[in-house]
């Protein structure tokens, strides 16, 4: 794929200058007793209506302008997020304010028993590996037809999809699928990520900072498991002998 051949190129852009959030746009309209139509703004020029998210089975909530406010409502997280939130589970008043959203991975966002599941190629890894990181989104985004993929704000790239049969643990170590130990006398469990995968009841922001080179959020690729670790495994392999 042509847009595949500078990605490199393209995540040191972005680590360089960040694209800039746009706010949400409020229309009248009739939707479920709503006066409003909110359309936010994700990955950049992908504008998407908050009531097509809810059709997708996509579970999101509001966030603030960064990068003071990007966080969303302090009144996220815990045992409410195992459940799909939607538009009304938030006050019209947090959507009025809001620039973006994030999306809840897995549980919430499971569709016809697939989990939603973001594979996050940290800056890091496209400096260490470039060529390596490069190959495994290729094989990525050519087991499914319909690849979603971003830069992020960061300079790093996701994929994301969903997928049967399988849900990460949420723990850091098994979140952290990629790593190199570097301790220091502070920190002695401190290492450089180079791909976390999110699921469970992770989130990750969507805003106008990501850079959507491929796909469309409402509609992630479904893949398997074995399809899914089969690169991803060798991208580890080239990085570092994996830890006994």
């Amino acid at each position: 794929m042509d847009i595949l051949k500078d990605i490199i190129q393209r995540c040191h852009q972005r680590r360089e200058k960040s694209l800039q959030q746009r706010k949400t746009v409020i229309t009248p309209a009739l939707y479920k007793g709503l006066p409003y139509h909110f359309t936010v703004y994700c990955a950049h020029r992908s504008p998407v209506k908050l009531y097509e998210l809810e059709r997708a089975a996509v579970s999101f909530m509001p966030i603030g302008q960064a990068p003071a406010y990007e966080s969303g409502p302090t009144d996220f997280g815990g045992e409410r997020f195992l459940t799909r939130q939607g538009i009304e589970d938030w006050a019209i008043r947090q959507w009025q304010d809001s620039w973006g959203i994030q999306v809840y991975t897995g549980i919430p966002s499971e569709r016809e028993g697939a989990r939603w599941h973001d594979l996050n190629f940290t800056y890091e890894a496209v400096c260490a590996a470039p060529d390596a990181v490069s190959v495994c989104i290729e094989t990525l985004v050519n087991l499914v037809a319909n690849p979603l993929l971003t830069i992020t704000q960061s300079g790093g790239v996701r994929f994301s999809c969903r997928v049967r049969d399988y849900l990460h643990p949420h723990t850091v170590e098994a979140r952290q699928y990629i790593y190199e130990r570097t301790p220091t006398p502070e920190n002695a469990d401190q290492r450089k990520v180079y791909l976390e995968i999110f699921g469970d009841k992770g989130f990750n922001r969507w805003d106008g900072r990501y850079e959507m080179l491929l796909g469309h959020l409402l509609d992630p690729p479904v893949i398997s498991k074995e399809a899914l670790f089969a690169p991803i495994d060798a991208l580890r392999d080239t990085l570092h002998p994996r830890e006994a």
